[in-house]
């Protein structure tokens, strides 16, 4: 919905976009909060400073980051790049346990890891050769266009030349 509303990376502000996105959250989930405060399902206030400015902080940097950096790739790309794009983020989490926690990964999973890698890569390079060949078909079209241009003027000057003499 968000390339076809928004077809290039001019069309609008990202950040108003999300903003908006924001405020009708907040106004459509506060009743929700709310009830819950009222039917005491959770009870906010026992929540220390600290740990309410961590929970903040981290729906700050875990939603608003990545959703914003999502949107962006959506317009700057393609819908399905940008989804794909997020599970390579499958491969880098088994990657980064490995190395950084020495664990070990079974072969279902590498395997598993490696085939989204391959996807991923297929669906950029699909996307590339799907570019190319808009590109070349624009080319070509522009080009008919122009010599077609070239024809009706030369055309139009030898009618006009002969009814002249």
């Amino acid at each position: 919905m968000i390339r076809r509303e928004i077809p290039d990376d001019n069309g609008m502000s990202m950040q108003l976009l999300l903003g908006y996105i924001g405020v009708v959250n907040a106004v459509v989930l506060s009743p929700v909060l709310l009830l819950m405060f009222l039917m005491k399902w959770d009870n906010l206030w026992q929540l220390s400073g600290k740990i309410f400015g961590f929970l903040v902080l981290s729906g700050l940097c875990d939603n608003v980051l990545s959703d914003y950096l999502w949107a962006r790739s959506v317009v700057l790309t393609s819908p399905t790049v940008a989804t794909i794009g997020m599970s390579i983020t499958i491969p880098l989490a088994m990657l980064s346990d490995s190395l950084l926690n020495h664990a070990q990964q079974d072969a279902v999973a590498v395997l598993g890891a490696m085939l989204v890698l391959i996807g991923f890569v297929m669906v950029n390079i699909s996307r590339q050769s799907q570019m190319d060949l808009e590109m070349k078909l624009r080319s070509a079209y522009q080009y008919i266009v122009n010599k077609t241009r070239g024809k009706d003027t030369l055309l139009y000057h030898s009618v006009e030349n002969s009814t002249v003499s």
